[in-house]
């Protein structure tokens, strides 16, 4: 009996659970489906929160970019005006300058399509085709240097500004390399002589290789920590003319001083053995000075400019199969583009790239450093580009450099010739084995 009472509420729970069970998953799926669409809508929210977070720093980060390149574009206007004034330009003189730089202040931006109306998109599109394409601005101003009818300076100065928006995003710096790689063709392999267009500086290459440089943060960086401590250490010597001439190092100092250090007959041995002695002190000045220098710039040649590398490589590599020069050819041309027009410029004008802050720089100061930029360019030819190291100094070029130097002085040329062959020994060596294992 007890078993069948069993059996019996057995059979009615399974009947009424076979009725409610529908009934209980449909209220468990409709919860989940509640809940899923709560979790939708909260994740939907958020997604549009964060996307409009997106939006407004897009938006802020796009502003300060239009920013940066207005008061990059206005920076390079005044660097301009002071370097024309400096220059003694006719479009600046003393009278107008303060005006001029006044109406760079006072310029009001408007957008362009206020402007050109309809015009906007066709302007658009033709600065678009001429920044895609490298090769049409390189032949355009190789053209404009040889018409002459429209100022390179010019020319250049607005293709640097308008198309390439002075060169301060990564962007701009590739596309500038890029038309400085066409202007290698187009320009300098077809002249006669490429390493005179690179130290005369007329033509649109070094021109525009100069902007680019001057623009360069890494440039600034390498030079600051190149040039720093040597230039100061010439600025903190400045109560002698560094003058190796022995006919123009008397003429250095006043009357007075002059009979007090050499005599007053010119024509007596004590006067000429006075000046030798002079003449020695002085050499041994410039060569401790030179040493300073050329040692600043080997310690800081890991941080040489990756774009400028690349460049050199570009140069070198034109030289050598297209133009079929010489790889020593090649070598002297490659070392001007970086000692005559980097180098050199940063020695003699330290202030104008921010190797030295408010330090003032004297007459004697500034003479000083231009004995050592001519011996920098002496020696120039020691230096060797290559596409492994951006430079290579070998012992072959540096004694034909040492005979080549103006320091006519034995002990001095002795002793720039074996600190060059210190400095270097090392660099050359871990080349040769880089070279050994490639």
């Amino acid at each position: 009996m007890l078993n069948i009472v069993v059996i019996s509420v057995v059979q009615l729970y399974a009947k009424v659970g076979e009725y409610f069970l529908p009934h209980i998953r449909t209220l468990r799926c409709a919860d989940g489906m509640w809940s899923l669409c709560e979790r939708l809508t909260v994740e939907r929210l958020l997604i549009n929160s964060e996307v409009c977070c997106l939006q407004e720093l897009h938006n802020e980060v796009s502003a300060k970019f239009l920013q940066l390149g207005l008061l990059s574009w206005n920076n390079k206007q005044h660097q301009l005006l002071l370097q024309r004034l400096v220059s003694s330009h006719t479009s600046v003189t003393q009278e107008n300058c303060c005006m001029l730089s006044s109406q760079l202040n006072s310029t009001e931006i408007e957008e362009a399509y206020r402007k050109l109306g309809h015009h906007h998109a066709l302007f658009g599109r033709c600065l678009s085709l001429l920044f895609s394409s490298p090769l049409s601005i390189a032949e355009l101003l190789h053209v404009v240097g040889q018409n002459q009818e429209v100022p390179l300076e010019e020319c250049i100065h607005a293709v640097f500004g308008l198309l390439y928006g002075n060169c301060i995003f990564s962007t701009d710096e590739k596309a500038v390399l890029e038309t400085l790689s066409c202007l290698i063709r187009v320009q300098l392999l077809s002249h006669s002589n490429p390493r005179l267009i690179i130290r005369k500086g007329t033509a649109a290459f070094p021109r525009l290789y100069k902007l680019y440089s001057e623009s360069l943060y890494s440039a600034k960086i390498f030079l600051t920590a190149a040039l720093h401590d040597s230039v100061m250490l010439v600025l903190c010597q400045d109560e002698v003319f560094l003058d190796v001439d022995p006919a123009k190092s008397p003429l250095r100092f006043p009357s007075a001083d002059r009979i007090r250090r050499f005599g007053d007959d010119p024509t007596s041995a004590q006067y000429h053995k006075r000046v030798a002695a002079h003449r020695k002190l002085i050499v041994e000045k410039l060569v401790l000075l030179a040493h300073s220098f050329i040692k600043g710039i080997c310690d800081a040649i890991s941080c040489f400019p990756l774009g400028l590398i690349w460049l050199v490589q570009q140069l070198n590599t034109a030289l050598i199969e297209v133009k079929r020069l010489t790889v020593d050819e090649a070598a002297l041309i490659c070392t001007d583009l970086i000692v005559t027009n980097l180098l050199c410029p940063a020695i003699i004008n330290p202030e104008n790239i921010g190797i030295i802050s408010d330090t003032p720089i004297s007459h004697i100061a500034r003479f000083n450093l231009m004995q050592i930029g001519q011996i920098i360019q002496v020696i120039d030819s020691s230096f060797i580009f290559i596409s492994f190291h951006p430079i290579l100094i070998t012992e072959k070029v540096l004694k034909k450099a040492a005979f080549k130097s103006r320091l006519r002085g034995g002990v001095a040329n002795g002793a720039l010739w074996m600190y060059w062959r210190n400095a270097t020994s090392t660099s050359a060596d871990s080349y040769a084995g880089s070279q050994r294992s490639h």
